[in-house]
């Protein structure tokens, strides 16, 4: 179906240029060799500048009006231009002409490349039957005259849609450029900031496969985890100054699928999405170091917290035991002051070791209290099974020579 250009001022635009033709229609009749011309001519202007009168008020009308009134127009703008071309085949002057040429504009300009070919199917139809009406050469270059203004007006219309949806395509890419920075930004987590960049690059390139490798492990993909067969392929770099992070590698099973406009895009895309992994990693550091003992490497009081409230709420929702283990270093700070310091963080690393290391249950969650106190989460366990884990590392932790 052929969809009319929405913008009413176009359509005013085109009425202006249908007052010129209908003054040239006056004109026309004016200097006509004969009444009969005259007549037509006359008819034929009044009528257009009549049906003129509501295209001229296009801006007035309600948005859902403008679709038919279009239509309509360029129906009736190609019968009278077809009539003018006809009636009266040695007199029709430069009028027909100009009407035939300035339809074929207005096709293109309301209904582009789809109304052009309609209107030269029509012009096709009205040449053939010319030729077949009037057989010779004169006949046959009138024809022609007729189909190949048509025809140039199509391929002019396609060339300016394949123009607009590029113009059309670089501002959607320039916006997503303009918004990926502060999206990508926001997001402290570099799983995260890894599937903005996929999405991001989904949009653009929905039939491509994209995936980012760190080191030599791909880590996110658009979709299946293996890196498909193309016969198109671009690798990327995603990197801060002095320091490569990883590689984007892009894959589409189209011949040259990806041309230097899409490479600068996807660098783009990775420039900003680089500084945002590097944040989130630097993120995720400081919150790890923040809830990691540095002596004992086990989680912090902090961490104890924090893993407390979650074990307590999935405790009660679920009805499940949980078990809570404090240990104490006997006598600590006599060692530590007869040995020192240093010996005293050694004994401490070494017991953080034993916990973390097989001293307890692959489901038990050590942490280091403060001080000489040890504290052990255990999660689906009763307390007559806690005592046992207790009295066990007790045996382990007397048996590693302490």
């Amino acid at each position: 179906m052929i969809q009319a250009h929405p913008d009413p001022g176009l359509t005013v635009l085109i009425s202006r240029a249908r007052w010129a033709l209908v003054a040239l229609g006056l004109v026309q009749a004016a200097l006509a060799a004969s009444p009969r011309g005259a007549a037509v001519d006359l008819g034929l202007a009044a009528v257009m500048g009549a049906y003129n009168v509501g295209a001229a008020s296009a801006r007035r009308l309600p948005a859902g009006w403008l679709t038919p009134l279009n239509l309509a127009l360029l129906g009736a703008d190609l019968v009278l231009a077809l009539l003018w071309l006809n009636l009266f085949d040695g007199e029709r002057g430069g009028a027909g002409g100009i009407a035939v040429a300035m339809v074929g504009v207005e096709a293109a300009a309301l209904h582009r490349w789809r109304g052009v070919a309609g209107f030269a199917f029509v012009m096709a139809l009205v040449a053939i039957a010319q030729t077949l009406a009037h057989p010779g050469p004169a006949s046959a270059l009138r024809a022609a005259g007729l189909v190949l203004p048509a025809i140039v007006a199509g391929l002019l219309a396609r060339e300016g849609d394949r123009l607009r949806g590029q113009v059309r395509e670089r501002a959607r890419r320039l916006e997503l450029l303009v918004r990926f920075g502060p999206l990508v930004g926001r997001h402290l987590d570099q799983d995260i900031v890894l599937e903005v960049v996929m999405q991001s690059l989904g949009e653009v390139f929905p039939h491509s496969w994209h995936g980012v490798v760190l080191g030599d492990r791909l880590v996110v993909s658009s979709g299946e985890r293996s890196q498909p067969f193309g016969r198109s392929k671009l690798e990327l770099p995603m990197e801060l100054p002095g320091r490569r992070l990883g590689t984007l590698i892009a894959v589409d099973a189209r011949r040259s699928a990806f041309s230097e406009e899409d490479r600068q895009f996807m660098q783009g895309l990775l420039n900003q999405s680089a500084t945002a992994y590097e944040n989130a990693r630097l993120f995720a550091a400081a919150e790890s170091n923040s809830l990691t003992d540095a002596t004992t490497g086990l989680g912090n009081r902090r961490a104890f917290d924090r893993r407390l409230q979650q074990e307590v709420d999935r405790s009660a929702r679920y009805s499940v035991p949980l078990a809570v283990m404090m240990i104490d270093v006997d006598h600590f700070k006599h060692y530590n002051d007869s040995h020192g310091h240093q010996a005293g963080d050694e004994v401490l690393h070494r017991l953080g070791a034993l916990l973390a290391g097989g001293g307890l249950r692959e489901v038990d969650m050590p942490f280091r209290y403060g001080g000489e106190e040890f504290v052990v989460l255990m999660p689906n366990t009763t307390a007559a099974e806690g005592l046992l884990v207790a009295q066990r590392l007790c045996a382990a932790v007397a048996g590693a020579g302490f």
